[in-house]
């Protein structure tokens, strides 16, 4: 749905010609963790996306992601589209320690992405008590998880 609408705008120019009633929930969830997070990895972004899901469930709501689960890991599905076709989020490559390469998803519009202010504090949250954990720790901490479990169960 997005990608019709490319042509409209520039990314560094502010986003006014993009009508937002036009995005899902989940596109600009997406574009506020990396807006929020100065960028990040599609690894990072998906244990996040998880947690999120379970803490909108918690509140009576759900987001739509597709998690596509294994015993030690898993990826969302909707990560490389929503990013491929919204011209405010980029991917570059970055060369860690020891020559590994990773891509971080950035967000490169002016204007910050635009979200009810309920959903930007729960995504607050999930960031804030992420924020000190390293990608193994927060990785272990999702797939210990209960809910990981009966994930695998209904797969």
């Amino acid at each position: 749905m997005l990608g019709k609408l490319n042509f409209l705008f520039h990314p560094t120019l502010p986003r006014i010609l993009v009508e937002e009633a036009v995005m899902s929930m989940e596109e600009k969830i997406i574009e506020y963790i990396a807006f929020k997070s100065k960028g990040i990895s599609p690894f990072r972004m998906s244990r996040i996306l998880l947690l999120l899901k379970w803490a909108f469930k918690e509140k009576g709501t759900d987001i739509a992601f597709t998690f596509e689960t294994l015993p030690y890991g898993f990826s969302v599905k909707e990560i490389p589209e929503i990013v491929e076709k919204d011209p405010c989020l980029s991917k570059e490559k970055i060369t860690l320690e020891k020559g590994r390469v990773t891509g971080v998803i950035k967000y490169v519009c002016i204007d910050p992405p635009k979200l009810d202010l309920s959903v930007k504090t729960l995504i607050d949250k999930v960031l804030e008590e992420t924020s000190k954990l390293d990608d193994f720790e927060l990785n272990r901490v999702v797939i210990k998880d209960k809910r990981y479990s009966e994930m695998l169960k209904t797969k």
